[in-house]
């Protein structure tokens, strides 16, 4: 393993011996071949499942109830103190799924960081860690090109199953990060 990648080495022999020319020819053919990996977490919005590579998460919290901030947007939920920081918690669902009923009875929290900035983003179910090689990673359809779903970065495809790669970034407005500065 070299990085965040893995070499597949395979060796492949091949013997013959000839009639004609009384001899054994080998030939040798050393294949290696670099994979990269992605680290993904599986977690769960209203109805759909979505992954985010693990390597922007700070921490993974149980959801307890932010602390109401007066006047913010309503899929900022407030903020809570994490590790004496104070973090504003956005409401995924009431971002993406603006006026859905939330189910889960057991929420959690990622603490991610963007740009300079710890924020909190609260999820449904989380499922668990799962490593893809990177061609299972596809980018997404080009019919969602510059439509409001550009938070979408790709289709990631594991165990049969097919999940939404989510851009934490980009389901934020520049204006939305400056007021949660």
């Amino acid at each position: 393993q070299t990085g965040g990648a893995i070499q597949h080495a395979a060796t492949v022999s091949i013997a013959r011996t000839d009639d004609v020319v009384r001899g054994t020819y080998r030939l040798r053919l050393d294949v290696k071949k670099e994979v990269r990996l992605s680290r993904f977490i599986i977690f769960q919005i209203g109805a759909d499942n979505f992954v985010l590579e693990i390597d922007r998460m700070v921490q993974i919290l149980r959801y307890a109830k932010p602390r109401a901030i007066p006047n913010a947007p309503a899929f900022i939920e407030g903020i809570i103190i994490w590790e004496n920081l104070v973090i504003p918690v956005v409401n995924l669902q009431a971002r993406l799924y603006p006026g859905t009923p939330e189910t889960f009875p057991k929420p959690k929290v990622f603490i991610v960081r963007l740009d300079a900035l710890n924020i909190g983003f609260k999820v449904g179910n989380v499922f668990k860690l799962i490593t893809v090689e990177e061609q299972q990673v596809l980018p997404p359809p080009p019919a969602l090109a510059g439509m409001v779903v550009d938070y979408i970065k790709g289709v990631v495809q594991h165990e049969g199953n097919i999940y939404l790669f989510l851009d934490l970034e980009k389901t934020l407005t520049s204006e939305d990060k400056r007021a949660l500065q």
